[in-house]
Formats: C-alpha cells, structure tokens, sequence
C-alpha cells in the first residue's frame, strides 16, 4: 500500500516564515511537520510515499532527499501551480499504482494510528477520519452513522485531512476537474464512503498562532511528540 502526502499548498496565511520555507517544513519541537507524517507512516509498513510539491519544491529535495534516511522512499509530483486535493491526486496516479492508497494533508498534526488505514486498503471507494470540529470550522464537514459517512445532519464532524481512497474514482478526472467535496458528496450520498470518528490528538497548523501554540505545549511537555 502506498501514501500521499498533500504539500502543495503555498501556505500564504503563514507568511512570512513560508516566504523562504513550505509550510510542511515548518517545525514542531525542532522536526519538520511532514516528518512526523513520514515516520508514521514508515512504523506501519508503508515505504513507498509520494510527496506532491509546488512552492519552493527543491527545498523539499534539500531536506528529505529520497527518503532513504528514514526508512522509506519518497516520489515527488512536481505541480507547476498548487492544484488542490483533486488535481494533485490526479496527477501523481501514476505513482500511486492500481491499489487503494492513503492520503494524508500535511498541515496536520495527529497522533492518529495509521495502522487503522491498512484495513482499509480492499475499500471499493474511500474512507475519511473525522475529528470534532475545530474553531476555525464549527459548522463541520460531514455526518457519521454506523462508519458510513452522510451529508451534513444534526451531528457533523469535521474532515481529519487522511483518507484512504481507491484510484477508481479519480481515473476519469482531469486535472482541477472538480473541488475535492464535489466528487466525495455524490460517493457520500450514495453511502459508498466509509468513515471514522477519532478522540485523540488532532491539531490543523494553518497559522502562525497554532503553529506557535503547538510548539509551546511540546516545550511544556516534550513527551508530547
């Protein structure tokens, strides 16, 4: 099984420090956030792992290489231009094979057990974790009942940013065809997603303050990470 790691994005609400450095880069308690990812994911078998870059990419190549110091190796999908969730799925398939793959944003940081995802991987469409909903996003993504993901109900979660999904229903995508909800909802609708509720740590790191934030819990207590 393979996974994707969403790095694309230019991180613009983070300026100035992602005018030199990609958000991913970034760092909590001294280690790039797309590291914790990687190493994650590398603990429960996955060694093939596609990076899909655009903003200062070749700093991506600086501080990861091939992967190889961490026990994995890593593919990059170069995207001129940001494409989002859609357009770069679409793009690296080629490096993702034929099988169900896992796809993870990097601007997140979770201790969530990745192993989960690996029984996963025989889904005939996709499956999404869920977390409750942040501050920043109170009205959540989507319902959950019996694992199987609904539209939004009385009871919505927020989408965790990691997924497992099948190539089949990006195939016959072009490249930005369509925003990444469009193609889940008809799927979700029609009860062909399956999906998780997850309690433990789940912090998106989408500004300087909850970047900040984060670094100062793991000072208080470094055990943390």
């Amino acid at each position: 099984m393979r996974a994707m790691i969403m790095a694309a994005g230019k991180g613009e609400r983070m300026l100035p420090l992602t005018k030199h450095t990609p958000k991913p880069l970034l760092c909590i308690a001294n280690k790039p956030l797309i590291i914790y990812h990687i190493e994650a994911l590398q603990r429960v078998g996955i060694e093939d792992i596609v990076i899909n870059v655009s903003h200062l990419a070749q700093s991506f190549y600086k501080v990861l290489q091939d992967g190889k110091s961490l026990g994995v190796r890593l593919h990059y999908s170069f995207e001129p231009e940001p494409l989002g969730w859609t357009g770069g799925i679409v793009k690296a398939l080629p490096l993702l094979g034929r099988q169900s793959f896992i796809v993870i944003s990097a601007d997140i940081f979770t201790d969530f057990p990745y192993h989960r995802l690996l029984a996963c991987q025989n889904t005939d469409f996709g499956h999404c974790v869920l977390v409750d909903n942040p501050s920043h996003h109170p009205q959540g993504d989507y319902g959950l009942e019996e694992h199987t993901l609904t539209p939004k109900g009385e009871k919505n979660y927020n989408y965790a940013g990691i997924g497992v999904f099948t190539p089949n229903i990006f195939n016959k995508l072009l490249i930005k065809e369509c925003e990444f909800s469009a193609l889940l909802n008809p799927l979700i609708a029609q009860k062909k997603i399956s999906g998780e509720y997850y309690q433990g740590i789940w912090h998106n790191v989408g500004t300087i303050a909850q970047l900040s934030t984060l670094n100062q819990l793991f000072t208080k207590n470094p055990q943390a990470t």
